[in-house]
Formats: structure tokens, C-alpha cells, sequence
């Protein structure tokens, strides 16, 4: 729902793996949005304009409110 990975296996030796996880993109689905009432949940985003928003819904209603001009600078606080 949040985010898109990929991973990477490089083999170093015949019976080893080491692992790399790419990120695409950082992505938030506000399709849904805005809505009247946010839950009290704490997973934290941080916004484009270096604000920290409590969770999903309350980081999407800013960014309807701000006409898309707020994006997702990354996932935990600012």
C-alpha cells in the first residue's frame, strides 16, 4: 500500500547470496481522500514541506488540501 520494493540477489560464492532492496518510489495512495475523521494510529510520515504527519490519513487530507503540492518525503518522522 505504501511503497514499492525490489530485491537483488548477487551471488559471491557458489552456495552465498547478499541481498540489495531497491526502492522504486516512495508512493502513498490518497485516492480515497480526503475524509472527515482520522484515526489516532501513529505511523509517521514525513511530508515535502518537512512536516511530520501522525499517519496515512492525516498526510493525504493535507495533501488534497494543499492541491498535490505536498509529497511524500519518506516513511518515520521529518
Amino acid at each position: 500500500d505504501f511503497s514499492c520494493m525490489k530485491f537483488l540477489s548477487l551471488p559471491l560464492h557458489p552456495d552465498t547470496f547478499l541481498s540489495f532492496i531497491f526502492i522504486d518510489f516512495l508512493q502513498v495512495d490518497c485516492s480515497d481522500y480526503p475524509k472527515p475523521v482520522c484515526s489516532l494510529d501513529y505511523m509517521p510520515l514525513c511530508g515535502s514541506d518537512n512536516t511530520t504527519y501522525n499517519n496515512k490519513c492525516i498526510f493525504c487530507n493535507a495533501v488534497m488540501d494543499s492541491n498535490g503540492t505536498i509529497t511524500l518525503s519518506h516513511f518515520g518522522k521529518c
